[in-house]
Formats: C-alpha cells, sequence, structure tokens
C-alpha cells in the first residue's frame, strides 16, 4: 500500500514537472523567435537606411560633377566615391541612364571614364526602370535574371525639375541578411539552451517542494478513507511551503522588472534622443526631394541638416553615456550664449508642426538678447523637450507663451502653452521617469514619459531647478533656473 501511495505521489510529481517544463519550453522557444524577428526586422531598417541615405549623397555628386561643375576629373572621382562607399558597406552602388544602361559605377576611374564589363552587360529589369523613374523605393529582388534576389534602393536623378538619370544601390541577400540571421540563430539557440537547462533544474527541485504537501495530502484521504483519523497532515510543510514560493516569486519579479525596466529606459532614451534630430532631417530631406522646399531656400535648409546630423552624432555619444550622466560621473562644459536665439531655432525646426495646429508664438520680442550659462548641447535637448510637449499638447489655434530674464546671477526661462492643462495630482509626479498625464486625455499616445525626466535630470547638473505648474482648462508652464556657476 505504501509503495502504491508513493508512486501515485511520483506521478503527481513526473506530471506538474513535465508541465512547467514545456510551459517554459514553449514559453522560451515564443520569445527566441520574437527577439530573432525583432532583430531581423531591425537589421532590414538599419540596412534600408544605410542603403538610401548614400544613394541621395551619391545622386548629388552626381548632379554636381555632370551638370553643374561639368568637369570630366569630377565624374572620374565619383567612381572612386562610389567604390569608397560600396566597399565600406559591401553594397553595389551606380547611376544608370534613362533605359536602365549603366552610365558610372565603382570601376569607373580605374576604366578611365567606363563603366566594368559586369555593370555593362547588366540588363536591369524594366519594370525597376520605369518605377525609378518615377518615385524613390525599396525592395527585395532580383535587378536582372543573372543575379538573385537582393536588398535595392532605387531613386530618380533629378536637376532643374527634370529626371537625368536613375540611383541603383543593391545588396546581396545572401551575403548581407542570411549570415546575421544564422548567427544570431546559433546564438539564440545556445543561449535558449543553456537557459532550459539552469531553469530545468531550479524547476526540478522546486516542483519537488511545491508537491510534497499536496503528495501529503493525497497520502492523507487514503488513510481517511479507511477510516484511520490519526494521521494527521504535516501543516508545516504546506503553508510555509506556499509563502517561501511567493517570496521567491516576489523577489525574482523584482529583480526580472529592475532588469527590465533597465533596459526599457536605455533604449526607449535612445529612441527619444535621436528621433528629434532624425525627424527634423528626413523632413528637410524629404521636402527638398519632393520639391515643398523652393530652390532658393535649399541651402538654408541644408545647412540646417548639416548641423542637426552633428548634433545627431553628439546624441550619439552623449546617449551611450546616459548612465554615467544619471550618476554624476560626466561634467557638464557650460558656456555663455543666447539662449533666445536657441530657442528660435529649436521653434524653426518645429515650424511645420506650429503652422499645421495654427498655434502663436508670443513673448519672444521681449526676452531680447538673454545670455545663459550652460552646457549648449544638454540644454538644447531641454528647450526641444519642452517645446514638443507644449506643440504637442497646446489645441489649435492656442498659443505659447516665452518669457525671460536675468537677475542673482541666474538665467530663467518660462514656457507656456494654453490648454486643457493637467491636475494637481499629476503635475506632482510629472517629471517622473515613464510617467504619462492621465492616458484617456493625452495626446501624447505615442510618448514614451522621458522628455521631462530628462529635461529634469539636466537641469539638476547644472545645479538649477525646475517647476511646472498649471491651471486646468488655461495653461500648462514650466519654469526653470540655471545659476550662472555652479558651487
Amino acid at each position: 500500500m505504501e509503495k502504491r501511495h508513493k508512486e501515485k505521489k511520483n506521478l503527481f510529481f513526473l506530471r506538474f514537472y513535465l508541465i512547467s517544463a514545456l510551459v517554459i519550453a514553449v514559453a522560451f522557444i515564443l520569445f527566441g523567435i520574437m527577439i530573432l524577428v525583432m532583430i531581423t526586422m531591425h537589421w532590414w531598417n538599419e540596412k534600408m537606411d544605410m542603403l538610401n541615405v548614400n544613394s541621395v549623397s551619391i545622386s548629388a555628386d552626381y548632379v554636381n560633377a555632370v551638370y553643374k561643375e561639368r568637369d570630366t576629373m569630377s565624374t572620374l572621382l565619383l567612381g572612386n566615391d562610389i567604390r569608397t562607399i560600396s566597399e565600406a558597406t559591401e553594397a553595389d552602388y551606380f547611376i544608370c541612364d534613362m533605359d536602365g544602361k549603366v552610365l558610372v559605377c565603382r570601376e569607373f576611374l580605374e576604366t578611365g571614364g567606363r563603366v566594368c564589363q559586369q555593370h555593362a552587360n547588366m540588363n536591369i529589369s524594366t519594370d525597376l526602370v520605369e518605377r525609378a523613374k518615377k518615385e524613390k523605393f525599396s525592395s527585395f529582388t532580383s535587378i536582372d535574371e543573372n543575379i538573385r534576389d537582393s536588398f535595392i534602393v532605387a531613386m530618380p536623378i533629378v536637376y532643374n525639375g527634370t529626371v537625368v538619370a536613375e540611383m541603383f544601390a543593391v545588396e546581396d541577400a545572401v551575403k548581407g541578411l542570411l549570415p546575421y540571421v544564422g548567427s544570431m540563430c546559433k546564438l539564440i539557440f545556445f543561449a535558449l539552451i543553456i537557459t532550459l537547462l539552469i531553469a530545468y533544474i531550479i524547476i526540478y527541485f522546486y516542483s519537488r517542494r511545491i508537491t510534497k504537501p499536496i503528495g501529503d495530502m493525497i497520502e492523507a484521504t487514503s488513510h481517511y478513507a479507511k477510516g484511520d483519523f490519526s494521521y494527521h497532515v504535516n501543516a508545516e510543510g504546506s503553508s510555509p511551503e506556499m509563502v517561501s514560493m511567493a517570496e521567491a516569486m516576489n523577489k525574482m519579479v523584482d529583480e526580472l522588472a529592475i532588469d527590465d525596466k533597465a533596459k526599457k529606459s536605455f533604449v526607449a532614451n535612445v529612441s527619444h534622443e535621436l528621433k528629434t534630430p532624425m525627424t527634423t532631417i528626413g523632413g528637410f530631406v524629404d521636402g527638398i526631394l519632393d520639391g515643398t522646399i523652393p530652390k532658393e531656400k535649399e541651402d538654408e535648409y541644408l545647412r540646417t541638416v548639416s548641423n542637426e546630423v552633428k548634433r545627431l552624432s553628439r546624441l550619439v555619444v552623449a546617449m551611450l553615456n546616459l548612465s554615467k550622466i544619471e550618476s554624476g560621473e560626466i561634467s557638464i562644459k557650460p558656456t555663455r550664449y543666447n539662449v533666445s536665439s536657441q530657442i528660435v531655432e529649436v521653434l524653426l525646426s518645429m515650424e511645420q508642426r506650429i503652422d499645421e495646429k495654427k498655434i502663436s508664438v508670443e513673448g519672444l520680442e521681449n526676452m531680447g538678447d538673454l545670455k545663459i550659462y550652460a552646457d549648449r548641447d544638454l540644454l538644447h535637448q531641454v528647450i526641444y523637450n519642452l517645446l514638443d510637449n507644449a506643440v504637442k499638447f497646446t489645441p489649435e489655434n492656442g498659443t505659447i507663451y516665452f518669457f525671460g530674464k536675468y537677475e542673482n546671477d541666474a538665467t530663467t526661462v518660462t514656457v507656456r502653452n494654453s490648454g486643457q492643462g493637467v491636475s494637481d495630482e499629476e503635475i506632482s509626479r510629472i517629471f517622473e521617469r515613464f510617467y504619462k498625464v492621465d492616458q484617456s486625455r493625452s495626446f501624447d499616445v505615442k510618448g514614451v514619459g522621458l522628455g521631462l525626466y530628462i529635461v529634469k535630470t539636466i537641469i539638476n547638473m547644472h545645479d538649477g531647478v525646475i517647476k511646472a505648474s498649471s491651471k486646468q482648462g488655461e495653461y500648462t508652464e514650466f519654469k526653470f533656473t540655471i545659476p550662472d556657476y555652479k558651487s
């Protein structure tokens, strides 16, 4: 009889263990597949962006060399530039005429102004040629019948409003994506195997502990069925077990939450910081390409794009050191400059959004040349985040007000926007990391609640203070003060 009871207890343990192991295995496999898909999609987007940016650059160089400078040497050197970019990105860049015949390739300089044999014999798909005359596009297909499927970016090259040539960027999918996916699969596979082995060992011992009191209950019922009421279930083995399991689970969840929060914090901060210059760059470049921006203003907007690219480079470095900034390991580099001009620069980058909502901007004319002693790049993020927040939450035909003053060796800047405002409870938490105003009323459906947290962090680095106030139904106001010198 005892052997039979022992077999029942072991069978219960085995079922519990196998079900737990199966659930965890399926979850880990699905997790691995999701990670692989996300990594592959990220790789695809990065690759397409890189091919697109390089294609735009080469197209501009081609127009300058062939139609503006009209210099043979410049055209030959263009081939050398294409070779350099091709080797650096492991992609093939070339320029075709309107019939799909290659005009310039990476071998152009070496062949003395002729395309290489490979490109001379290339028979580009008629569909791709016709499509490239009309629009810029990205695709995964074969550029001609002798070349396997590749990642392709194509765009028309326009001069004086006329399509004069076509730009193609091609990367072999087998050489690019498949090795990358293969290496990721191996990495994820080995990580899953190791993690599963560790998890199974832990599950085994915990399953023993969890099923023991239940097994005692099963054995107890057999005694009760026979009328033996002298057998008592060990209560100590039951309740403390569940308490211990709950404590272990809570501890594990807390540790996982901290780790997940740290990862999300880094990704969210990077996304939030990098989207600022990328949005500006993309908008101005698209405006130039589609003709929205007049030709006479292209240089002005290109200078803005150039400045944003340089700032983007600085932001990448800054975001990689975000943890050091928060811990105070990185010191700021303050200089005295005109913060009013900086506000105007940020407003210009948001000009389209402001015009679309017909927002009025007031108070700048009263600020004059307001000087501030701060790190220019870091404070640019503060101003951008505050204005982005103001534009986002200002209703149509609303107003954004600016106030600025210098007194007691400190500079104070105030940004106020009309709108529905926020409650006192929300205003007290508005600078918390990941906190977002009431989701049911918020216009910020895509935000991650980091903008104002970053603002407060940077202001604190300057030994400054920032305050938020609001009157519901009327306005929301942010006021920061930065002293001339850190104490």
